[in-house]
This record gives C-alpha cells, structure tokens and sequence, in this order.
C-alpha cells in the first residue's frame, strides 16, 4: 500500500479566480511524487470544479463554490482542518 502525500492550496490552475504560478509548482511536485505515493492536493471549490485525478493526482475540491473567492477562502480554511483528519 502507498503511503499518502496531502497538499493543501486555496488556489488551483483551473480556478477562474486565481489560477496562478503556485499551483502549477505544487502540480509538477505532486506529479512527479504521484508515481511512489498516492498524493491529494486539496483545492478551493469554484462554479463548475469537480473533483478529479490529474496526472495520476487527486484534486480534492472543498468549500462552498457560490460563495466566491473571498469568503471562499475563508470556509476553505475552515474545512481544511476537518478533511485531513479524515484523511
């Protein structure tokens, strides 16, 4: 069985909002570590996200995506703590 890799980040490459340079370098990270271990990057929720494995990554969307960017940001962060728990 993989060990698991969780990574955490509001922003995401196909969130409308954001989608900048840090979660293009925590994808090509999590690629690369996807190939030893089974590796979760937890993303901000946005109208029209899913949940889905990208290159061998799961992105997990959490939060509320009517709520838009800002107080998105807020509930993401709330969550956060709750879902690695789980995990």
């Amino acid at each position: 069985m993989k060990k698991k890799i969780i990574f955490s980040s509001y922003d995401d490459s196909k969130n409308p909002y954001y989608g900048g340079g840090g979660a293009m370098a925590i994808h090509q990270v999590a690629k690369r570590l996807a190939k030893d271990f089974n590796v979760t990057v937890i993303t901000g929720n946005y109208p029209g996200a899913v949940s889905e494995v990208v290159d061998g990554v799961f992105y997990k969307r959490i939060s509320l995506p009517w709520l838009g960017p800002k107080i998105g940001q807020l509930v993401f962060q709330f969550y956060l703590p709750f879902y690695v728990m789980k995990e």
